[in-house]
């Protein structure tokens, strides 16, 4: 977590060198004081761009739900908890995982499509680090109880894991690359 802390330091202060930079340039070479728009736009974009690549949105979990699924999430699903591993992991490790609330009939289409997609085997949980995140403990993680849980390697190095909580409403999610 410390680390991701120093990268996000440093892709903000490089951001703020990097528009000091193109300002003095540009007011060196009398381009105008208007010029300055130039380098704070740029700063805006790396500054939003790295913000949402360590703080995905809900549309990134809906878009990794469907990855995972092949089946796209209603607009009325609620992501009770998110969590992504940092993207700047040096041997290129990533999970995300993300615990969604959906209506019972809803939950149930989910169910009945994802067992007899035959792209999945069941009863398989590795349990990342986000998981144990989105559900709050390794307490609650260990104490979970499934209607069906199911599983798949998308590639050679990426797991995908979805699983229905036997409450009827709630499913957890979790992609893991390696």
């Amino acid at each position: 977590m410390l680390l991701s802390l120093y990268i996000i330091i440093g892709v903000v202060g490089g951001a703020i060198f990097l528009s000091y930079l193109q300002y003095r340039y540009l007011r060196k070479n009398k381009y105008g004081k208007w010029l300055i728009f130039l380098p704070v736009v740029i700063g805006g974009l790396i500054l939003y761009g790295g913000y949402f690549a360590f703080f995905p949105d809900d549309d990134y979990y809906r878009g990794l739900f469907h990855d995972i699924t092949g089946v796209w999430l209603p607009d009325n699903a609620v992501f009770l908890a998110t969590s992504s591993s940092p993207p700047v992991d040096p041997h290129g490790d990533y999970c995300s995982a993300s615990l969604i609330l959906v209506e019972e009939n809803t939950y149930n289409d989910l169910l009945e499509k994802i067992q007899t997609d035959t792209r999945f085997d069941s009863n398989q949980l590795v349990g990342s680090d986000e998981l144990v995140r989105v559900v709050g403990s390794r307490d609650n993680y260990k104490s979970m109880n499934f209607t069906y849980k199911a599983s798949r390697f998308a590639y050679t190095d990426v797991y995908n894991f979805v699983g229905f909580l036997d409450d009827g409403r709630t499913l957890v999610t979790e992609q893991c690359a390696t």
